[in-house]
């Protein structure tokens, strides 16, 4: 399979995702710092993430992972304000079995309103475009606002990963769902 870049930005219904830019790090930062309790709860990043210089480092490792094919990191902004509400990514590419995994989170003001499932559709035809056959997700047993996403969507639940991520000291069981094109 041939590689191809996604879109740079993608709009659907009321979310903008976009590619991660530098001048958007302390914004980032002040979000992530603002909701790190609630958010590492699941996410094994949150503690590396101390200052805006740092959140800098990520998105620059983020752009130079687009170029190389690696992993496709965006943004997530309401259309109607311009509101960060979080991030939504694609990563773990194989491009010869053509298949790929999505990620995300949300800052907890936004969380239930539908915002991430809007964009992990989109996130998902676009790869589907791309020309990705697979596209899987994984979520801790213990979210399940998180995992709610996948099923909504009408990704199929594949199985469970026991103790597979240690985040915060404490291993998570990974349910793993997965779409085929």
């Amino acid at each position: 399979m041939e590689k191809s870049f996604p879109a740079e930005t993608i709009h659907a219904d009321g979310i903008i995702l976009r590619k991660h830019r530098v001048e958007e790090a302390a914004l980032m930062f002040q979000c992530v710092d603002a909701d790190r309790e609630r958010l590492q709860q699941f996410l094994p990043w949150v503690p590396y993430i101390q200052s805006e210089k740092d959140e800098l480092g990520y998105i620059l490792s983020s752009r130079s992972s687009w170029d190389n094919f690696q992993k496709f990191d965006f943004g997530l902004f309401q259309e109607t304000s311009q509101a960060y509400v979080g991030n939504i990514g694609a990563f773990d590419f194989c491009w010869s079995d053509r298949r790929c995994e999505i990620g995300y989170w949300i800052l907890g003001e936004y969380e239930g309103q539908g915002w991430v499932t809007k964009a992990v559709a989109a996130l998902e035809a676009e790869l589907f475009r791309m020309g990705m056959h697979r596209i899987q997700m994984q979520c801790s047993t213990k979210n399940l606002r998180s995992s709610a996403i996948p099923r909504r969507l009408g990704y199929s639940y594949e199985g469970t990963r026991r103790d597979f991520a240690l985040v915060k000291g404490r291993f998570h069981d990974l349910e793993i769902y997965a779409k085929i094109k």
